[in-house]
C-alpha cells in the first residue's frame, strides 16, 4: 500500500488538536506580549498629579475681571473660602438707583446692594491650585450656580460659574488687583 493513501485515510482530528493547541500558545503569548507592550504607553496617558504652585491661601485677596467693572474680595472664614463685591464700575442702575439685589429669590434679600454682597460662598480647596464645591450668585439676575476656582497663575485667576456639571458653564478670568 502506498504511504500516500495510508495519510490520506488517517483522521484528521489529531492534527487538529495538536495545531489548535499550538495555536492556543502562540496566541496567549502573543497576547500577553502585546499587553507588555501596550501597557507603558497607556502608563504614559494617565492623569499624573500636578505640582502645587500657590496653595491655599493663594485665593485670598481682591480679584477684578477682566472687563474691569467688578472688584471681588476672597476671604478665608474657617474651612471655606467667601468672596463678596468691593467695587462696581457702575453701581446704580440706568435708571440712577443704587444697584441692590432686587432680583433676588427671597423678597427679603432684595434691598441688600450690590456693594457688600457676598456672590462666592462655600468654596474648599481641593489641591492643585484649584478651590470647588461651593456656589456663584450673579445678582444681576438672581441666579446661584454651581463654581470653581483655577489659578492659572499667582495673579490671575479662572472663576467658573455651571449647572450641575461644570462642563456646562462659563469661566470668566479675574487678575488680582490692589486692595
Amino acid at each position: 500500500m502506498n504511504v500516500t493513501k495510508i495519510i490520506d485515510k488517517m483522521p484528521l482530528f489529531p492534527y487538529f488538536c495538536v495545531r489548535n493547541r499550538m495555536h492556543s500558545q502562540v496566541m496567549k503569548r502573543g497576547i500577553v506580549l502585546s499587553f507588555l507592550l501596550v501597557l507603558p504607553m497607556l502608563w504614559s496617558f494617565a492623569p499624573t498629579p500636578t505640582e502645587e504652585r500657590f496653595g491655599s491661601e493663594a485665593l485670598i485677596g481682591t480679584w477684578l475681571n477682566d472687563e474691569k467693572t467688578v472688584k471681588v474680595k476672597i476671604e478665608r472664614l474657617g474651612s471655606k473660602y467667601f468672596g463678596k463685591i468691593i467695587w462696581l464700575e457702575k453701581p446704580n442702575w440706568p435708571d440712577g438707583t443704587l444697584k441692590t439685589d432686587k432680583f433676588n429669590p427671597d423678597p427679603n434679600l432684595r434691598s441688600i446692594p450690590f456693594i457688600g454682597l457676598r456672590i462666592v460662598k462655600d468654596l474648599v480647596y481641593m489641591g492643585d491650585d484649584e478651590w470647588g464645591k461651593g456656589s456663584l450668585y450673579d445678582p444681576e439676575h438672581g441666579k446661584t450656580y454651581g463654581c470653581k476656582i483655577t489659578l492659572t497663575d499667582g495673579d490671575t485667576a479662572e472663576i467658573r460659574g455651571y449647572l450641575g456639571f461644570s462642563f456646562i458653564g462659563k469661566s470668566v478670568t479675574f487678575l488680582r488687583a490692589d486692595a
